[in-house]
């Protein structure tokens, strides 16, 4: 289970990270926070997969707020 959620919210950043470039957005802080997202996303889910599900959902839940704070309107 924290494998999939690690792996969603990777692939959520993503894909956010392809949403607001096709809309014309300027490069900012939004993609080092989404591409940060996406980095721990990726490690929550090497977490899951080892067996160290506390690590893997700690990373995964700072992932989540990284993606919640580039998607902020302070970063619009």
């Amino acid at each position: 289970m924290y494998a999939a959620l690690a792996g969603l919210v990777a692939v959520i950043c993503l894909v956010l990270i392809g949403v607001r470039l096709g809309q014309g957005d300027a490069l900012g802080v939004w993609v080092a926070t989404y591409a940060v997202g996406v980095a721990l996303g990726g490690w929550g889910f090497v977490l899951a997969r080892i067996g160290h599900t506390r690590w893997a959902m700690m990373v995964t839940c700072i992932a989540a707020a990284l993606a919640g704070l580039g998607d902020s309107p302070a970063f619009r």
